[in-house]
């Protein structure tokens, strides 16, 4: 029986201090720490502290394995693809956030504890066993214990509750009145929490729960954790949980009709894509539309060495090729697509137009307006192999100009074209960043094809997104997005790769959250 103990770590490296300094790490088979990636509003101080207290301490410890997140996951899914992954490898798990602090002898009373007694179907936490009488079957998420073959899974968690009876529901939000109305506001995008579902899982499914024989002082009550607000003041607080716990019933009624909701942007996690070339940890912002059609571009890119900027395939959205064009205000960008006729023109202008997507109607109009002696060309032809029609023309007419020093990019999301077009493509011209939506995923890996579509010992890959508008078959998705760079732009010496795994951007607004659990 393997014992695992896995910490999660944001942007707090006096707490994460605390707290390994008040365990033995020795006295578990496994741990892992688990750091979230950078979001745009985290202090990147205490995330570069934060990971040099980890790989300090790696290096210290041989059974501790550390991971990374490539980008930001997010508290709720950080802790649900952090633990499918740790699931898989030990039979019992400890899962610590990094804002407690263990007591003497109190790690090494829990784990001998987690080692010797039988745990099935019980949530085993850490908390105040004088505070929780007033609710005895409150569920903590400070620090708790499961076994691996309890665990459900992030899916399960959300189909539970999807598939639960309105009498479970109105049952468990009548009981715990008080936290029950997380749920509600998870269904209407005010909160995006995963430790109400968990407790409405433990309650459905009659878990027992029981104390964990530890003492745990929790650091993160003094301000510093992300729902912590010390500056409000008490009587508007005291006014709303007056309001919520007198509506409970209300809030039941409508978390059971529209519990449905909740699959807008829930957690699907799938194996790590094994992909030709290394992926490295190198940050990047989005270029163009936030979802769909948008792409990352490293951040220390530079957009004034640019020479070229091909593009295969636009549809109506041309936010990218918009954004670029100001970006690289001296590069000469060619722009293909056969759709773009003077009715598909009209007929997306009106969609647009109706649909308040005000972006994509004025860079469709832009791009309409290019002219053939201008540094941005539009041609209304399709990028193919072998030529059949007046719409279609041959990728071998498609010719870089400029400096021969400079910079190439190519933008390609031809629908599934991708195996004909790219390889010959950059083989002629080698562009120095591709940015690609790859379809048919699923049928070039099983079929070893995936070799063959581009020279991938020449490039690193810095950006990976699972498109969630594509179906996933045996863990494989049917399109993702890949940013690559060529090797020779990235300094050896800074390359950092990682086995965090990826959290996608959401192309599908409505869509689930695809994230890779980590190697």
């Amino acid at each position: 029986m393997e014992i695992g103990v896995v910490i999660f770590c944001y942007n707090r490296p006096v707490h994460l201090d605390r707290l390994l300094a008040s365990i033995n790490v020795s006295l578990a088979d496994r741990v892992y720490i688990i750091q979230d990636g950078l979001s745009k509003q985290s202090d990147i101080k205490g995330f570069t502290e934060v990971s040099d207290i980890i790989r300090n301490f790696s290096r210290i410890h041989v059974n501790i394995t550390s991971i990374r997140r490539e980008n930001n996951f997010g508290l709720r899914d950080n802790i649900l693809s952090g633990l499918d992954t740790v699931t898989k490898q030990v039979n019992k798990v400890l899962v610590l956030e990094d804002d407690l602090e263990f007591d003497m002898d109190g790690f090494a009373n829990c784990i001998h504890f987690i080692r010797t007694t039988p745990m099935t179907k019980k949530h085993y936490q850490m908390a105040n066993r004088q505070h929780d009488t007033k609710y005895p079957n409150h569920v903590s998420c400070w620090g708790w214990a499961i076994t691996s073959v309890d665990w459900p899974g992030s899916a399960e968690i959300c189909e539970n509750y999807k598939s639960a009876n309105f009498k479970k529901i109105f049952t468990f939000f009548k009981v715990n009145r008080t936290v029950s109305r997380q749920i509600f506001l998870n269904l209407i995008k005010k909160r995006k929490t995963w430790a109400i579902f968990w407790w409405f899982y433990v309650y459905n499914k009659n878990f027992e729960i029981d104390y964990l024989p530890a003492k745990i002082t929790n650091t993160g009550l003094d301000g510093s954790g992300v729902h912590c607000n010390p500056v409000r003041s008490q009587l508007p607080v005291q006014m709303k949980k007056i309001l919520l716990n007198s509506m409970w019933a209300i809030f039941a009624v409508y978390s059971a009709l529209y519990r449905r909701r909740l699959q807008r942007g829930w957690l699907t996690t799938i194996d790590p894509l094994v992909l030709p070339s290394p992926r490295i940890n190198l940050r990047s912002h989005r270029i163009g539309s936030h979802g769909d059609g948008g792409y990352d571009i490293p951040e220390h890119f530079e957009f004034k060495s640019v020479t070229n900027v091909i593009s295969l395939g636009l549809h109506d959205n041309l936010e990218f090729e918009h954004n670029i064009s100001s970006l690289c205000d001296k590069a000469n960008i060619q722009m293909f697509d056969g759709i773009l006729n003077a009715l598909f023109v009209v007929k997306r202008s009106l969609v647009n137009l109706l649909r308040w997507r005000w972006n994509r109607l004025l860079t469709l109009i832009w791009a309409c307006s290019r002219r053939d002696k201008s540094r941005v060309k539009l041609v209304k032809k399709y990028v193919v192999g072998t030529v059949k029609q007046k719409k279609e023309i041959n990728w071998r007419e498609i010719k870089l100009e400029g400096c021969n020093n400079g910079l190439n990019i190519l933008k390609m999301d031809i629908e599934g074209q991708e195996e004909e077009i790219l390889a010959p493509l950059n083989k002629e011209h080698q562009f120095d960043l591709i940015l690609l939506e790859l379809h048919n995923v699923h049928q070039l890996i099983l079929k070893n094809k995936i070799d063959q579509i581009l020279d991938w010992e020449n490039y690193y890959i810095y950006y990976v997104n699972v498109n969630n508008f594509s179906k996933i078959n045996s863990d494989i998705p049917e399109v993702i997005e890949l940013g690559l760079i060529k090797k020779d732009m990235i300094c050896k010496e800074t390359v950092k790769f990682f086995s965090g795994g990826c959290a996608s951007s959401m192309n599908d607004p409505i869509g689930p959250r695809i994230v890779e659990l980590s190697k």
